[in-house]
């Protein structure tokens, strides 16, 4: 993993591994990765913080904070949440969180009318996160079903497990389509 400065045309490493590594940027600087990534992988969780002024920049081990392993999906867009994914249940199905720095909730909706396979995400400017659970494990079974999430609870918007209900995305006003 590498932090390129395009102004003074330097890159720096902040992490070796040999795996493949999955990370996302926070708009304040930290940096969140997964070791040994291979899609939808449960790896460990590490946050860096490369905001200015920072030297060495410290490496945080999440995994070992939180007792999960598991791969990011994104932050919010003040930085102050962060989405993950965990496979759980030996790996049978994946279940959704939100790190806001101390804690950890788990998100994933109950009574869902699937297995949850995987997610994607989008954060609203007020810090609501939609997201789609995939209840399919492959292209060929595409069911899928929007969710969002307001900070306390988890409400299905689609409820209908049979249509590919997907990509949820946010306009400057906090209005969601999908």
């Amino acid at each position: 993993l590498y932090l390129y400065d395009t102004i003074n045309n330097e890159s720096q490493i902040l992490y070796q591994d040999e795996g493949r590594i999955r990370f996302e940027f926070s708009p304040n600087g930290l940096v969140v990765f997964s070791t040994d990534w291979i899609w939808e992988n449960n790896g460990e969780l590490f946050v860096l913080d490369t905001g200015e002024g920072e030297s060495g920049y410290p490496l945080v081990n999440l995994s070992q904070e939180i007792n999960k392993l598991g791969y990011p999906l994104g932050w919010s867009d003040d930085g102050n949440y962060l989405a993950f994914a965990s496979k759980i249940d030996e790996g049978q199905q994946q279940a959704i969180y939100i790190w806001n720095g101390t804690t950890t909730t788990d998100i994933t909706p109950q009574n869902t009318l699937g297995i949850p396979q995987g997610f994607d995400i989008a954060w609203s400017p007020e810090g609501h996160l939609a997201f789609t659970i995939w209840f399919g494990s492959s292209n060929s079974d595409p069911r899928s079903e929007i969710y969002i999430w307001n900070g306390k609870t988890t409400t299905n918007l689609s409820q209908n497990m049979n249509a590919e209900d997907r990509e949820p995305l946010w306009n400057a006003n906090g209005e969601l389509v999908f």
